[in-house]
């Protein structure tokens, strides 16, 4: 059996949809959340105390090394056609491993993955390859409210797009990915695009245009099966096509039953051949394997080789 739910505003931090799971088919859903980092009381009055100085300081710095670099891929104005590709279940068990393997964190794993492969599908269309693209993380809330609210936050940074997935690469995604948890940037950005929001519309969409190439959301994925009506969810696909926003490419990740699904949106504007942008999904699937693989051969883990194909 297919169901397919059409969501009028896409809640981004995962929270919500779960909130709304609950509303529509009333059925209980157990989705981890986020929490904060652990911090000992005198660093937690520390950074309290630099916080009215570090928003400033980190959403500045942030500013500028975004609109100082490429803008590849940022003018999309009006919603277009667009093609969407996702990989096929992905254990989380796979994921966890290489990333126990090499020291990283979950979502290093994935991104290096789709660097990897956005490296493989713009090289094999003849497409120029970037040596990085802006991308804008959404950030859930840890005190998420009862309900159905969207208090997502962004953050952004940007994605080496290296050919092949190696540690090298996967090590400095996950190295930034731990400065961003450092960083007041997400708070800045949110007083910024609530600001933005009272300026007139057009000067809004102008201002906004260069803040981010892709947009990427990670849920936390159901260990167990989900419910609709009483019937097992077994698998979860999740898309979304890109809008006015000013990016042309939308990477969500979720799952069910202990396995995720990426999914990747681009503007038809960007990549003519869509066949050949479908590879992007079993790519992503080979990359994650090869960085598994090497685990392995440099001595990090004692599983067989293992294939997802």
């Amino acid at each position: 059996m297919l169901a397919i739910v059409l969501l009028h505003h896409y809640l981004g931090n995962g929270l919500s949809i779960a909130e709304l799971m609950q509303k529509v088919a009333t059925t209980p859903v157990n989705l981890p959340r986020p929490s904060l980092p652990a911090r000992s009381r005198g660093m937690r009055i520390l950074l309290t105390a630099l916080m009215p100085i570090r928003i400033f300081y980190d959403t500045a710095d942030s500013l500028i090394e975004n609109y100082c670099g490429t803008h590849l891929w940022t003018k999309i104005r009006k919603i277009k056609k667009y093609y969407t590709a996702f990989t096929n279940p992905i254990p989380v068990e796979v994921t966890k491993k290489v990333k126990n393997m090499h020291g990283v964190s979950f979502l290093s794993v994935s991104l290096a993955s789709i660097s990897g492969a956005m490296h493989r599908v713009m090289t094999d269309v003849g497409h120029h390859v970037p040596e990085r693209i802006k991308i804008a993380f959404t950030i859930p809330n840890p005190k998420q409210p009862e309900g159905m609210y969207n208090t997502t936050f962004f953050t952004f940074t940007f994605l080496p797009i290296e050919k092949n997935s190696t540690p090298e690469n996967l090590k400095r995604i996950s190295n930034k990915l731990a400065e961003l948890k450092l960083s007041f940037d997400t708070l800045g950005y949110g007083l910024l695009i609530k600001c933005i929001s009272l300026l007139p519309i057009r000067v809004g969409r102008f201002l906004k245009r260069g803040f981010a190439t892709a947009v990427i959301s990670s849920f936390p994925v159901l260990e167990e099966n989900g419910q609709l009506d009483n019937i097992d969810v077994t698998d979860v696909i999740s898309t979304i096509g890109p809008c006015n926003s000013g990016c042309g490419i939308i990477v969500l990740m979720c799952g069910v039953a202990g396995n995720q699904r990426i999914s990747v949106s681009i503007d038809k504007s960007l990549i003519a051949n869509e066949q050949q942008f479908l590879k992007i999904g079993p790519y992503i699937e080979e990359e994650i394997m090869h960085l598994y693989n090497l685990g392995l051969k440099d001595g990090m883990g004692s599983d067989k080789k293992l294939d997802l194909c």
